[in-house]
């Protein structure tokens, strides 16, 4: 591993969300999230090689910081401080304090390797955009227009079975410009899915998810960086996986705004 200014990390979110069985991130308890003490091990490896990177940044779903689960993380934020790190205080974020209509809130704690500590979690609130969204910039309907979106929307369609008018129930939308979608997760073929919408494909008055496509827009990215992985081939459920497991691009990005102003000639939001 090459030495880095920045290290993002995240940990397996099965043993904290409530569709998960509660496991917790116990250190050594063997569930998925306690892979989050593998980045401990990292980090004492990494600093046997003089490679400790300046600054951290953790993101996980928002209930890593509920009580529940509160022991585990001081105990690994007070690992970080062994090493030198200073941690800002945690931030739980809303995409749609960024500029996107998709509901979806992340927690995340930054920390730098130094004697002065990070202010994001004060500034970032600054970085927040009024709630006024065009949904028609995210989700592509000009079917007739462009037959690849008819050809994508065709993929996304669902059978109407008794379990998917439930998922209708609960997240049946208009798909237009007011259209504010559910978050975004790694399976979208379930109750609380992200959004459906009614559809006439090749199946006739039934249902659609979002397309991948779509799912990348929601996500902060753009159709050209959409483009750039079709070469890989993967099925619908891989590439949702692959896209509901990132993290927001305008949220990141305006917490890196905020965690290197002054250094790589980033400047302060106007």
């Amino acid at each position: 591993m090459p030495k880095c200014d920045l290290l993002i990390y995240s940990f397996p979110c099965q043993d904290l969300s409530t569709g998960g069985n509660g496991g917790g991130m116990t250190k050594d308890s063997g569930t998925r999230s306690s892979l989050l003490w593998e980045i401990e091990r990292i980090l004492i490896e990494l600093e046997k090689l003089n490679k400790l990177p300046m600054y951290l940044l953790m993101e996980n779903v928002k209930i890593v910081l509920c009580e529940k689960f509160k022991s585990d993380l001081e105990k690994f934020l007070a690992f970080l401080e062994s090493k030198g790190y200073k941690n800002d205080k945690p931030m739980i974020l809303n995409t749609l304090d960024f500029g996107i209509p998709q509901d979806r809130e992340r927690a995340f704690i930054a920390s730098k390797r130094s004697k002065h500590p990070l202010y994001v979690s004060e500034t970032i609130m600054k970085a927040k955009c009024e709630r006024s969204f065009d949904a028609t910039n995210f989700l592509r309907l000009d079917y007739q227009g462009n037959p690849v979106f008819k050809v994508e929307a065709d993929i996304a369609q669902l059978n109407r079975t008794p379990s998917r008018e439930v998922m209708w129930d609960i997240n049946g939308k208009k798909a237009n410009k007011d259209t504010i979608i559910h978050t975004i997760t790694c399976n979208m073929d379930r109750t609380h899915t992200a959004a459906l919408f009614k559809y006439n494909g090749v199946l006739s008055d039934t249902f659609r998810r979002l397309t991948i496509r779509e799912a990348f827009l929601f996500m902060g990215f753009t159709d050209d960086e959409y483009e750039r992985t079709k070469h890989l081939d993967f099925s619908y459920r891989r590439m949702n996986k692959l896209i509901g497991n990132s993290i927001v691009v305008n949220v990141i990005t305006e917490i890196f705004r905020e965690m290197f102003v002054g250094r790589y000639n980033i400047q302060k939001r106007k």
